[in-house]
């Protein structure tokens, strides 16, 4: 199910870093990289109107998760450690705000970035946000020994970019003409965010 839903972003990949995505995928999933060689092979398609359909139909399904609570779980933890563990704060820097699904997530992340080391978060914040803070504070978390929620953490980012990566390639996807082939500098984006949500499959066994 992984490989086939990977399909298409491998074959749009330069020989070189598909022999290096399929072997990472490989790794992944504790199969030899013949065998998802092999599945590929079985995974029928090209970048065309099927492709296209793929990508509305992955972007209504991430516009339905939208309202869910579920959708926010992801959102919440992350923040919740953020705030809650003062060890994350370098690597905390680099996640960017889009990843985050509510405004009032974005917000409240922002608003901790400017934070001074003696200024309290709560006090800069909107009241309108504090209630969504407190929420957020009060997370309940499995306590875990540093290197664990390091672990933990990196896993969260990764899925946070993953999906604002794939809403972004399914947005580019449907602000195309239908009627044309896609243009030269769309296949180069796309290939781009590809590669990029590559990446995120790092590491990351369960892949969700």
């Amino acid at each position: 199910r992984v490989v086939e839903s990977l399909a298409p972003i491998l074959r749009l990949l330069d020989p070189f870093d598909r022999e290096k995505y399929i072997g990472m995928l490989a790794e992944q999933l504790s199969a030899s990289a013949d065998t998802v060689e092999t599945a590929l092979k079985n995974v029928r398609g090209r970048f065309n109107q099927r492709d296209r359909n793929v990508g509305e139909n992955q972007y209504g399904k991430f516009k339905e998760l939208k309202p869910a609570d579920n959708n926010y779980k992801l959102d919440e933890y992350t923040l919740s450690l953020i705030i809650n563990r003062p060890e994350l704060k370098e690597a905390a820097l680099e996640l960017n705000p889009e990843c985050f699904t509510r405004t009032e997530d974005r917000e409240i992340y922002l608003s901790w970035l400017n934070l001074d080391a003696n200024e309290s978060l709560i006090k800069l914040l909107d009241p309108a946000l504090e209630e969504r803070f407190s929420n957020i504070q009060n997370y309940t978390m499995v306590p875990s020994s540093n290197t664990d929620t390091l672990i933990d953490f990196d896993t969260c980012v990764k899925r946070l970019e993953r999906r604002r990566l794939q809403l972004y390639r399914a947005d580019l996807i449907q602000s195309q003409d239908t009627d044309s082939p896609p243009t030269i500098d769309l296949q180069n984006e796309l290939g781009g965010l590809d590669r990029q949500i590559l990446e995120t499959y790092k590491g990351d066994k369960e892949g969700n």
